[in-house]
């Protein structure tokens, strides 16, 4: 994608200020700057913004190479390093930055990672909110939004331990 300029907004600046559309922003720090990740929020608002990743199989991996990539922290590049391939980003880890980055508050920006990315592929019917009719998947966090336990159609799968491990 062509960067956005004043004089060429490009595809960065149809996004900005067409409301029918939602931005997919990946939001790392690293594919689009923290102010940028604040100005996408001040002009779109959580609702036209579609948090993603595009975290790659060594995600959650220690540094290290994996096939013809290389990740170091969390950038994974082609080993030549002519490219950046990807990121180790979660979506628990851009809700964080999200909050940071922005400013704003927790229940201001979930939206954008729960709603919104239910209604962009189909599912708004039931996924995306908690509701009666919904499928109830959602998590447990605690004050410093570190996951505390999940839960899929209303049934806890994973709580965390002293060992943090998962329900069997």
């Amino acid at each position: 994608m062509s960067p956005f300029h004043h004089r060429e907004p490009g595809v960065a600046g149809a996004g900005l200020i067409c409301p029918e559309l939602a931005t997919e922003l990946i939001a790392d720090g690293i594919h689009v700057h923290p102010d940028a990740v604040k100005l996408l929020f001040d002009v779109k608002g959580a609702r036209g913004v579609c948090v993603i990743t595009d975290a790659v199989y060594c995600a959650g991996l220690p540094d290290g190479e994996y096939g013809e990539a290389t990740m170091k922290d969390g950038q994974v590049w082609l080993k030549d390093g002519s490219s950046l391939a990807g990121s180790s980003l979660t979506m628990l880890q851009a809700l964080r930055n999200v909050v940071r980055f922005t400013g704003l508050p927790l229940a201001e920006v979930l939206p954008s990672l729960t709603e919104v990315p239910a209604r962009q592929i189909g599912v708004s019917g039931r996924k995306g909110k908690l509701e009666a009719g919904m499928d109830a998947d959602f998590l447990v966090l605690d004050s410093a939004l570190e996951l505390q336990s999940t839960y899929v159609r209303g049934r806890q799968v994973y709580a965390k331990k002293a060992a943090d491990s998962p329900i069997g």
